[in-house]
């Protein structure tokens, strides 16, 4: 197993389904096509030569980038390459560069922390739709001491889909987040462990689930 460091540049995204072409999948789950020319990559491997675009198909954008990643900047990545048989295969795409990610219109929000790595002090979040990779603004969140228990405090996304809990401590926490639309319930999830000195923070990926609507009379 090998790790690559790669700068690109991100030229689009689009649903997988919408895009035709050569893809290097690099998720069990692809669902969208992120297209990179590529500037730089360590070491060197045939597959991604320097100028080239290169099209991987992952989950969700939110899930790499922390939020929608900026057409036409250039960005670190962290890639996992697997030799088998001679065939090489890829997975674990990462956007490298620590700091911040820009959302539309210049907001910001910090670095999503990945599965079982601890949140920094105070809790703060971010949610993102999985199918769309848009913030879900106008959403409440919860902030429960157990899965079954009652919210010990309650706050609301802001226009780019942040939140926070200024007043909770360090320790292990549940968020559970829901938005009502017409004919949907969208909700998301998460066990996070807030601790101090930690600099990353939560990003929830939302769901939507159909529900049939009645006419009263």
């Amino acid at each position: 197993m090998e790790h690559l460091c790669i700068t690109a540049q991100v030229m689009k995204t689009s649903p997988l389904t919408d895009f035709s072409g050569k893809v290097i999948a690099v998720d069990p789950d692809p669902r969208f096509a992120l297209i990179l020319k590529i500037k730089s990559v360590q070491p060197r491997v045939k597959d991604f030569a320097q100028d080239a675009e290169v099209t991987f198909a992952i989950h969700s954008t939110s899930l790499v980038f922390s939020g929608a990643p900026q057409r036409g900047r250039t960005y670190g990545f962290c890639l996992t390459a697997s030799t088998e048989r001679d065939v090489t295969r890829y997975s674990h795409l990462t956007v490298a560069t620590m700091g911040q990610t820009s959302e539309p219109g210049g907001a910001t929000h910090g670095e999503c922390a990945e599965n079982d790595q601890n949140v920094g002090y105070p809790l703060k979040g971010w949610v993102g739709y999985t199918n769309t990779d848009e913030s879900v603004p106008d959403m409440k969140v919860d902030l429960l001491a157990s899965s079954d228990g009652p919210p010990i405090a309650t706050t609301t996304t802001d226009a780019v889909g942040r939140f926070s809990f200024p007043t909770a401590t360090e320790g292990r926490f549940f968020l559970k987040a829901t938005k009502k639309l017409v004919g949907e319930i969208v909700s998301a999830d998460s066990v996070v462990v807030v601790r101090k000195g930690e600099t990353h923070i939560v990003c929830l990926v939302a769901e939507g689930e159909y529900v049939e609507q009645t006419n009263s009379h």
